[in-house]
């Protein structure tokens, strides 16, 4: 290896000066500027960490470390591919357990070689107060899902002005107040929100990761 200075390629992120071996929250929040983002896993991994590093391991002690070095503990991971295609270099650590169950629900995968090429969620979230990365139980939206059909039940959209007022001809409006709501479970998000008990539409709630969520784009 060279001992002479090099120069940094100028299109370095300073986020890459210190690399992490896994996704962090900042990576969605601060490198991309974005609360989720929907990815392609390409492979799975057992990686050594150290989850504490006051747990120590007594019998690796030595004269360094007489009480022994921090416990090394084998957790999974998976890589996925980026935008491009191309896999990204920090591996996604599956260090909680609710992690594992959205993987289950999310994709309906029941072993580790049929994550594979599955595509999945990664959200911003908060857990005790601080920022964690979290895996969504609900499935990405197809891309390729096309827009709603403008005659609707022999209801047909005449110009912006009406379907800018019309629940019928725009799914975005907000459904209107009734007597009585309904609670479930919102197909989109995952949160428990307020139906629409006559037209079965979510009213407007809140997401898992803050975000304003209407819950029309996998309703019926």
């Amino acid at each position: 290896m060279s001992t002479q200075s090099q120069p940094v390629d100028p299109s370095t992120a300073l986020d890459d000066f210190n690399p992490s071996r896994f996704l962090k929250v900042t990576d969605l929040t601060e490198r991309w500027k974005v609360k989720s983002i929907t990815v392609t896993i390409s492979r799975v991994t057992d990686e050594p960490t150290v989850p504490n590093a006051k747990d120590l391991d007594p019998t690796t002690a030595d004269a360094k470390n007489p009480r022994g070095k921090p416990r090394i503990v084998i957790q999974k991971a998976f890589y996925f591919l980026d935008k491009r295609g191309k896999e990204w270099k920090s591996a996604y650590l599956l260090s909680a357990k609710v992690d594992t169950q959205s993987l289950k629900t999310a994709t309906k995968a029941e072993t580790a070689g049929e994550l594979i090429g599955k595509r999945i969620v990664i959200m911003a979230a908060e857990y005790n107060r601080q920022a964690v990365l979290r895996i969504s139980p609900m499935p990405p939206m197809d891309p390729k899902r096309e827009p709603p059909d403008m005659t609707l039940q022999g209801h047909t959209h005449h110009d912006d002005a009406h379907y800018d007022e019309c629940a019928k001809c725009n799914p975005n409006t907000e459904p209107k107040q009734t007597g009585e709501v309904i609670e479930a479970t919102c197909k989109r998000c995952g949160m428990l929100a307020q139906v629409n008990p006559e037209t079965q539409r979510f009213y407007s709630h809140q997401s898992v990761t803050g975000e304003t969520c209407t819950g029309w784009a996998d309703q019926p």
